[in-house]
């Protein structure tokens, strides 16, 4: 029977080295399979996780940056927006979603899979609402007061002018008596006001500014007096 007081110094001492070489050789294992452990999860997420990350990261933005320009597009009507746009489009939206189906084969979770497919469904659909917007936004059927500004009142304030116009030549060939003069003088601040209240209107509707729609209706007053 193995007695460990009958052991010489000798033996002991080599016992304890060798029990002591099993446990580090223990220790060293462990540390070993725990490191492979970490550079399994490292290589992950450098390689899978963080590129699946950025990727969502700049889809986001992408799709920020298509909605800010298509506001702008929608209230000022510069070209620069729609260009912007697309920009958005080409270099972030579409460039996230295809790099998302190539890491989507290495994603350990089917729902992401899923998840990827739904978003692709809607990401067309916002497209294609985004693309509708951008055609409707600047025509003269989404702004119901602008069409009936170019439609009618426009050709209405030409005629007008026109007509005072060759009033105010007639009367100019006949300009001996104060009556006339008086009437030439009516005649012109009638064109003078008509002409600007039509252009405060039509900057009223561009810009929505309460000081245009405010002059256009003094204008107007100023022919009814």
């Amino acid at each position: 029977m193995f007695n460990f007081t009958d052991m010489t110094i000798g033996k002991k001492v080599g016992l304890g080295f060798a029990v002591l070489t099993l446990i580090l050789m223990g220790v060293v294992l462990l540390t070993i399979q725990q490191v492979r452990t970490m550079e399994v999860t490292t290589k992950r997420v450098v390689e899978l996780r963080t590129p699946t990350a950025h990727a969502s990261l700049m889809m986001l933005n992408g799709m920020n940056h298509s909605l800010a320009s298509l506001r702008g597009w929608i209230l000022l009507g510069d070209p620069k927006f729609k260009t912007e746009r697309s920009i958005a489009w080409k270099e972030q939206i579409n460039p996230s979603l295809k790099l998302m189906h190539e890491l989507a084969p290495r994603w350990t979770d089917p729902e992401n899979k899923t998840r990827l497919k739904s978003i692709e469904e809607e990401i067309n659909n916002f497209k294609m609402a985004q693309k509708k917007i951008e055609d409707i936004a600047r025509s003269p059927e989404n702004s119901p007061a602008q069409k009936i500004l170019f439609n009618k009142a426009e050709p209405l304030e030409k005629f007008i002018v026109d007509t005072l116009s060759n009033m105010i030549k007639l009367g100019m060939k006949d300009n001996k008596t104060k009556k006339n003069k008086r009437l030439v003088e009516i005649l012109a601040n009638i064109e003078t006001t008509t002409s600007l209240a039509l252009e405060r209107a039509d900057e009223f509707l561009l810009s929505g500014k309460q000081e245009f729609k405010k002059e256009s209706l003094e204008n107007w007053r100023k022919n009814s007096e």
